[in-house]
């Protein structure tokens, strides 16, 4: 059941929780979906999507990557300044 949920909210994250509760035939209290979603899932709601809450290690190492980059930019454009 968990992963027929997810599945279905992975391809529409802006879906609806009411929506969710009548295409999943889960049970018409919102707290049962939000539980699933929440708790079994791991995701919350961010700026009307839903999210996972923990990011995979690619994405990590991915961030780490951005922010090294970003840094030594940030660098390079201080020295250039400060000459």
């Amino acid at each position: 059941m968990c992963q027929v949920l997810e599945a279905f909210v992975l391809a529409d994250r802006r879906v609806k929780v009411s929506t969710i509760a009548y295409e999943m035939f889960v049970s018409k209290g919102r707290p049962s979906v939000i539980r699933i979603v929440h708790y079994k899932l791991g995701m919350s709601k961010v700026s009307c999507r839903w999210v996972p809450r923990m990011l995979t290690p690619l994405q990590k190492q991915s961030r780490v990557e951005i922010c090294r980059e970003n840094l030594s930019l940030y660098e390079e454009s201080t020295e250039t300044l400060v000459v």
